[in-house]
């Protein structure tokens, strides 16, 4: 049996479907538009953020330059010291070192030493080493609190042109130095070295604002000096580090920095020392200083969301119908199901019924076939009396207009079954030799026991045949 189901179809009107698209459209493009507002409000504050950044930056390079004024100041102020004019006043009278000068060197070490423990800026020493070198460039006084300097050439530090303090670079041993040429009497005598103490100038830049890392820079782009975790958070090979070499003051620059340093990324400024020809760069959490920051693919997961929406809702409104026609087509086979059975178990019962016909048919078959042996048997037996008696039988049935005769009323008749005629009286006779009035007075009652009515019990006493 075949069902013919209807097509699936929409669920809501083609006109309200068009409406919740324009309505999921209208909505999508409000939130566009307002999220690209706040976008653009967020680009304006990074900006804003950035330039902060810078001018902190930059106030941070003013404390490290006036750090380093205040060295190159009090090592002024240090060759002013009355134990250095002592010396070269007794060594310009001819005293010898056993007689005087020795000490003075001594008065002169313990006062380097004194300046290197008394001069501090913020509670921190300025200075963590301090040296005089002669004009020969023979090493005099020496506070001995740097490592070991035997390979250094100490007439290289020998500045006798210049004037005023000075300060030194190098990528080596000796980070920064503060070199002052020392006169006596207009005449040069002798160089003031001090060291700047790195520590000292960590902990005053880090009074200043925690951010990750800082390093000074030359003006060829050489790190002059830097935190312990700059080389984590940026290797010298990378691209930021060559990028950020050759950037010029007041550049800024983002880049990746690995997670486990515990930041996302890093926000590096670049300022000029103010009266120094060094860069200073500082490292920002990216994360802390630009947290507002909104990307351009949220903005375009933000706008297309309520387009998603509704195309989700309008899938949903068509799965749910598709699930109600299949339900109602699955309830359906269902009945189809239930009906199928039903009709199989009354199939099974007629063809039961059925077979318990046939076995009645086949019973009463059987049955008629033992009457029918039976019967057969009895009319032999009744043929084999009639023929031991020689006496027959005849039958005659007048609405088919039949008559029959025993086997037994051929022979006594001594006819043949084929002589059978059909008379026009309507009775079947046959042709024997019979004399005329016998013939007719056979042929008379015969007819007389037809007629309704009438009883017949015997037509005549005796039948003779010719011969």
């Amino acid at each position: 049996m075949t069902q013919k189901h209807k097509p699936v179809g929409n669920p809501l009107p083609k006109g309200q479907l068009i409406l919740i698209l324009a309505l999921g459209l209208l909505l999508s493009a409000y939130l566009i538009t307002l999220i690209s507002n706040y976008h653009h409000s967020q680009e304006e504050l990074e900006l804003a953020a950035i330039e902060q950044l810078r001018l902190q930056t930059e106030s941070r390079a003013a404390e490290l330059a006036y750090f380093f004024s205040d060295a190159t100041s009090s090592l002024s102020t240090l060759s002013e010291s009355r134990e250095l004019s002592i010396y070269f006043a007794n060594k310009a009278l001819k005293m010898s070192m056993r007689y005087g000068l020795e000490a003075n060197l001594i008065s002169l070490r313990e006062r380097l030493m004194s300046a290197v423990e008394e001069l501090h800026q913020k509670g921190h020493a300025i200075f963590s080493r301090i040296v005089f070198i002669a004009e020969q460039g023979e090493l005099l006084a020496d506070t001995g609190a740097a490592p070991a300097t035997a390979q250094i050439d100490w007439a290289t530090f020998l500045t006798p042109e210049t004037q005023g303090a000075q300060l030194l670079s190098d990528s080596g041993d000796i980070p920064f130095l503060v070199s002052l040429p020392y006169f006596f009497k207009g005449k040069f005598k002798g160089q003031l070295l001090a060291w700047v103490s790195l520590q000292s100038m960590a902990r005053h830049l880090a009074t200043l604002d925690p951010v990750l890392q800082d390093a000074i820079y030359s003006w060829d782009g050489r790190v002059l000096a830097a935190g312990d975790r700059w080389n984590d958070l940026l290797p010298e090979d990378s691209e930021a580090a060559s990028n950020l070499a050759i950037m010029s003051h007041g550049e800024t620059l983002t880049f990746a920095v690995n997670a486990e340093n515990g930041v996302d990324g890093a926000l590096a400024v670049k300022v000029l020392l103010p009266g120094i020809d060094y860069y200073l760069v500082t490292l920002y959490a990216q994360d802390k200083v630009l947290s507002h920051a909104t990307s351009q693919a949220l903005l375009f997961a933000a706008g297309a969301l309520p387009l998603l929406a509704t195309i989700g809702f309008l899938i949903f409104l068509q799965l749910r119908h598709i699930n109600e026609t299949l339900r109602r087509r699955y309830l359906e086979s269902l009945e189809q199901r239930r009906k199928l059975a039903n009709e199989i178990v009354h199939r099974k019962a007629a063809e039961q019924e059925l077979r318990d016909k046939q076995q009645q048919v086949l019973k009463a078959s059987r049955e008629l076939s033992e009457t029918m042996a039976a019967l057969q048997e009895s009319q032999q037996m009744l043929s084999e009396a009639q023929r031991i008696a020689h006496v027959g039988s005849w039958n005659f049935t007048s609405r088919t207009n039949k008559l029959t005769w025993s086997d037994e009323v051929y022979r006594i008749l001594g006819l043949e079954k084929k002589q059978l005629l059909q008379a026009s009286s309507g009775f079947w006779v046959w042709s024997i030799q019979m004399t005329g009035s016998g013939l007719n007075a056979v042929t008379s009652r015969l007819r007389g026991a037809a007629n309704p009515g009438r009883s017949f019990t015997e037509l005549f006493d005796r039948m003779v045949c010719n011969g």
